[in-house]
């Protein structure tokens, strides 16, 4: 446990809640109980994503009952689970972060298991994969279909590692370097997988609980929300494929007609693929800036207790 402002924690557990009130004495007494067992420094950080019921008069009375270790903060308005994860990571001190749901479908009590892949299998970055996802039938079909996706067209390189977790522990230097002798957020977003080699993540297997306080407040447009940055680099992948083929296809199609390029070019071929390479190149340069802007992510800060 972590008695000293100063001190530097070995993990910093964030947690983002939403609308949570009934479940947060349970899920920070059953954090605290893991790392007691642990015996390492800790920190819990919550982050309440403007919720509207008790949340954060909840997270109030639970840090007034002596709780040195653990950090609150509110969010000016609601910037979903992503953005309210990023918050707690930017505040947090630990070597270590771990993040985890509020609604302890991820079990605390799963937590050394990741430390422990996390520690020998020399990852920088470790996903808890449930041995069965206790989820809805329609949020089961999105998440096939966008792993399926990914791994035929978007990302194949990592098709033999699950990166749709948010139960995951991960090495302080993938936020932060130290320059100078002063701590520096480096810029990297948690969500951008594919700028970290597949080899330096890992997964671990763990049970996954059916929600029972609350109800998920994630529709199928929140959850495309969620996942917009992956689907801004699906659309430059896409469009890079797109702009090369424009290039390919004229070629083959000329060589095939009458073994002449020149011959067989009509017209019309050159609107069609200047079309395409046109359309293609501004589609992958409006993706990459999405990219580059939501890189930055951006929150207000309401209220904080840090003491």
């Amino acid at each position: 446990m972590l008695n000293s402002r100063t001190q530097i924690p070995e993990y910093s557990i964030v947690a983002p809640v939403y609308n949570s009130a009934p479940i947060l004495p349970e899920l920070i007494a059953r954090i605290e109980a893991v790392f007691s067992k642990l015996n390492a420094d800790f920190e819990i950080i919550i982050v309440d994503d403007a919720s509207t019921d008790d949340s954060w008069q909840t997270l109030c009375k639970l840090k007034e009952a002596n709780r040195p270790h653990l950090r609150i903060f509110r969010l000016a308005h609601n910037f979903g689970q992503p953005i309210a994860t990023t918050c707690g990571i930017h505040h947090s001190k630990g070597k270590k972060i771990l993040t985890l749901d509020d609604d302890l479908q991820h079990l605390p009590e799963e937590i050394p298991k990741l430390i422990n892949r996390f520690e020998t299998g020399g990852f920088k970055l470790v996903f808890a994969i449930p041995s069965k996802k206790k989820q809805p039938f329609n949020v089961k079909i999105y998440a096939v279909f966008a792993k399926t996706l990914f791994d035929m067209f978007i990302m194949p390189a990592y098709r033999k590692t699950i990166y749709f977790s948010s139960f995951r522990i991960f090495a302080r230097s993938l936020f932060f370097e130290n320059q100078h002798g002063s701590e520096i957020l480096k810029g990297f977003h948690l969500f951008y997988i594919w700028e970290l080699s597949p080899l330096s993540i890992g997964n671990v297997t763990v049970e996954h609980k059916e929600r029972r306080f609350t109800k998920s407040s994630y529709n199928f447009f929140r959850r495309l929300k969620a996942f917009k940055v992956y689907l801004f680099y699906a659309g430059v992948v896409l469009s890079r494929a797109l702009l090369i083929s424009s290039f390919i296809f004229p070629i083959a199609i000329g060589f095939l007609e009458m073994g002449s390029f020149i011959k067989s070019v009509k017209p019309w071929m050159f609107i069609v693929f200047f079309t395409v390479y046109f359309v293609s190149l501004v589609s992958r340069l409006y993706f990459e800036k999405l990219l580059k802007i939501n890189k930055r992510v951006d929150y207000e800060i309401k209220l904080t207790i840090d003491n």
